[in-house]
């Protein structure tokens, strides 16, 4: 066999192993999860004092707000940040929805100037963790700011218009804090399929709030890493992971009906359907609602990240 199909099928081979390796790591993590979740009973003895804020920025969609208000958990908040001006139809649809109004509140000087015309809170006590920012728009930093300044807690969890939390992710996280409370972290990232940050917010307050590059710039002694699946995105990927597949899969297949035997092109179309199937495996038993088509478009995002360095939350 010449040397060349020797080193497609090792590198097939290693494209299957690093799937079987992911698998099992979150899988292994899930379960784990459960069953710690389970023993908290809610979070509320067991986990002491940790709280979180979620940060959600560019939000235009009051489904999102419903699913980030559905745990019961109790040292917990979402800070939304919309601009009016942009989403008033949604910005409107919140304030009635929640029974928001206008409040006066102290607006922290910790981070440099914001851009916040108003805040808003509940009347009714069963919402009172939401607070919603109207804000004049000028980037996902800015918005992100404006949003640690009025969060509560100290540890902020950023999330964009598309993602969501997974059931029981706020007590998975407050466990993930809880466990890691002797270290001094600037961060815990899921290295799930769609990657979750938990930051501390001294460490925000630190580099004079969000940037493009700041977390990338995470010491990595200070940043912990779980594969535990957090969050997943209703972003339409399954026609872009369709794309990819097409661009890459059929000229490799191609070039190898020309230049390659058959034992290459089977090994390629098995490899392919294995790695699919591992992935359908843990996105169906550990997250439940994923698709194994955009499981695999992030592992093409994250093989993109190797190569440029990217900006935050892009």
């Amino acid at each position: 066999m010449p040397t060349i199909h020797i080193i497609a099928i090792l590198l097939l081979a290693t494209a299957v192993l690093y799937t079987l390796l992911r698998t099992i790591s979150i899988t292994r993590a899930a379960a784990l999860n459960n069953f710690l979740v389970d023993d908290a009973s809610g979070g509320c003895d067991g986990l002491g004092f940790t709280g979180c804020s979620i940060i959600c920025y560019e939000v235009n969609d009051i489904d999102q707000i419903e699913n980030l208000l559905l745990t019961e958990f109790y040292r917990y908040e979402v800070v939304a940040v919309i601009d009016s001006n942009l989403y008033p139809d949604v910005f409107h649809d919140i304030v009635k929805r929640y029974g928001l109004i206008a409040v006066n509140s102290a607006i922290s000087d910790e981070l440099p100037s914001h851009n916040i015309r108003a805040l808003y809170r509940s009347r009714q006590r069963r919402h009172r963790r939401i607070v919603l920012i109207d804000e004049a728009y000028t980037s996902p930093c800015h918005s992100l700011n404006c949003a640690t300044l009025v969060a509560s807690y100290d540890y902020i969890i950023p999330l964009n218009a598309s993602m969501r939390m997974l059931n029981r992710a706020i007590e998975s996280i407050a466990i993930l804090i809880a466990q890691n409370g002797e270290k001094k972290f600037a961060a815990i990232r899921s290295s799930a399929d769609e990657e979750c940050y938990i930051i501390s917010r001294e460490y925000i307050i630190s580099r004079k709030g969000f940037y493009n590059r700041l977390l990338r710039d995470i010491p990595r002694k200070q940043l912990i890493t779980t594969p535990l699946p957090l969050t997943y995105s209703t972003a339409a990927s399954q026609h872009k992971y369709q794309g990819v597949v097409c661009a890459v899969g059929i000229p490799v297949l191609l070039i190898e009906i020309m230049w390659a035997d058959g034992w290459l092109i089977l090994a390629t179309l098995l490899s392919a359907l294995l790695n699919y199937l591992l992935v359908k495996y843990y996105t169906t038993t550990t997250i439940g609602r994923f698709c194994p088509e955009r499981a695999m478009l992030c592992y093409f995002r994250h093989i993109w990240r190797i190569f440029y360095g990217g900006k935050f939350l892009v």
